[in-house]
């Protein structure tokens, strides 16, 4: 599965190629799929979804097989989303695919301002996916709304390569750094169980270290703005 800001892409690999759409039994409801086979019953694929989608505006097909003679089991709609699917492959590998578009419903504002609308995994059962797992499709979000997220990747990415550059002066330096407890951030999120290296917590082990060369360190991580 793939997704971009709006959607949700799925090819159901384990439909087998030969069964027709009219034999398909597709469920979408807001937070549920299922695709079977209408006689049989076999399950091919079946969950809670992690988050919820706009069943009505939701839309399946079957690609159809140009050498075959069966009638396509597309619609204008589908063809049309089809048309700018993030899939890729060769059509002739896909034909016979059951594929299915899930439109995500509206998500909340960050207090960034800006759309989360990234899933993490896709059913409630899943285990999540990190950031660096997935391709991010935002090329049908608002030219100020995608700045805006690019602009808080870099900044993820950059401290996560300084905490690094910091973890290890530490451990050069001879400071056997813990795990504690940020009252601060307990309060602040109500998280009572959070805690993180004692070098991120002012007044405890290591928080003082400093890194000799910033720059240096995103730029050999590949994370400085412009390099």
């Amino acid at each position: 599965w793939t997704q971009s800001v709006d959607r949700i892409e799925l090819r159901v690999l384990r439909k087998p190629r030969g069964v027709a759409a009219a034999d398909c039994d597709v469920v979408v409801r807001g937070d549920y799929f299922k695709a079977a086979h209408r006689a049989t019953g076999d399950v091919w694929l079946e969950g809670q979804l992690a988050r919820r989608v706009v069943a009505s505006q939701s839309l399946w097909w079957v690609v159809a097989d140009e050498a075959s003679s069966e009638p396509s089991a597309q619609t204008a709609a589908a063809d049309a989303s089809a048309a700018s699917s993030s899939f890729g492959g060769r059509p002739e590998e896909d034909a016979g695919a059951l594929r299915v578009v899930l439109y995500k419903a509206p998500t909340t504002l960050l207090r960034a301002g800006v759309h989360d609308a990234h899933w993490t995994r896709l059913f409630d059962a899943d285990d999540d996916l990190e950031a660096d797992d997935m391709d991010h499709d935002r090329t049908d979000l608002d030219p100020d709304l995608r700045r805006r997220l690019k602009l808080r990747d870099l900044k993820a990415s950059q401290d996560a390569a300084l905490e690094l550059a910091k973890r290890e002066q530490c451990e050069a330096d001879g400071l056997a750094w813990t795990w504690v407890g940020d009252a601060e951030h307990r309060r602040r999120e109500g998280d009572d169980t959070f805690i993180e290296p004692s070098y991120n917590v002012p007044g405890q082990l290591g928080y003082d270290t400093a890194i000799a060369d910033r720059d240096l360190v995103l730029r050999e991580a590949g994370k400085l703005a412009g390099a």
